[in-house]
């Protein structure tokens, strides 16, 4: 199954996991379902362009070597082709056929849409009452973060920020406090 939500769905039928979103009313279920489909389907294109598309050199040699590919010649020839997959790939989603000042743009109102729902979804950001869109959004920041020294953009608006680094840092220590945050 290629998509998160197929994913949860297949989870929560089988009973291997519970449905973090059961008591939720409709309509917390569709701003939260909304805007997990933001993050996934929008923000996670618009951080691949950071990295893959602005920062590439930074992006190859940091990612391939984190991954344990330290062979620079492996380096370049995996790195052209995640690069020539996510060009192709942000094409597809739209974004490749933006300006890089537009892209750049859209990133920044992601973010401080991010930021923005932390802030005032107090029950659906809510640390102590998980819920599969804060799933969400913490992978996304969290990727985010382990990037830090690759990313230019992203890591630049969330910067801006604190909340988001407050939140992302509370559910670190909150469901994964043997590691350390990046």
């Amino acid at each position: 199954m290629g998509d998160s939500h197929l994913i949860c769905k297949h989870l929560i039928s089988t009973g291997q996991i519970t449905d973090l979103d059961a008591d939720l009313t409709p309509v917390e279920r569709v701003r939260a379902e909304s805007f997990r489909i933001f993050i996934e389907e929008w923000a996670h294109w618009l951080r691949l362009w950071d990295l893959w598309i602005v920062n590439y050199y930074k992006a190859r040699s940091y990612i391939f070597s984190e991954g344990g590919l330290t062979f620079y010649p492996g380096q370049v020839i995996f790195g052209w082709m995640a690069y020539r997959n996510y060009k192709k790939n942000n094409y597809i989603q739209g974004f490749g056929r933006h300006s890089d000042e537009e892209i750049s743009e859209f990133l920044k109102k992601a973010v401080e849409m991010m930021a923005i729902f932390i802030r005032e979804e107090t029950k659906l950001a809510d640390v102590e009452r998980p819920c599969l869109v804060q799933a969400t959004l913490f992978g996304f920041l969290l990727c985010t973060y382990r990037v830090k020294n690759v990313s230019t953009i992203t890591i630049g608006e969330i910067a801006k920020y604190p909340e988001l680094d407050n939140w992302t840092r509370k559910m670190a220590a909150k469901y994964f406090p043997e590691r350390e945050f990046p």
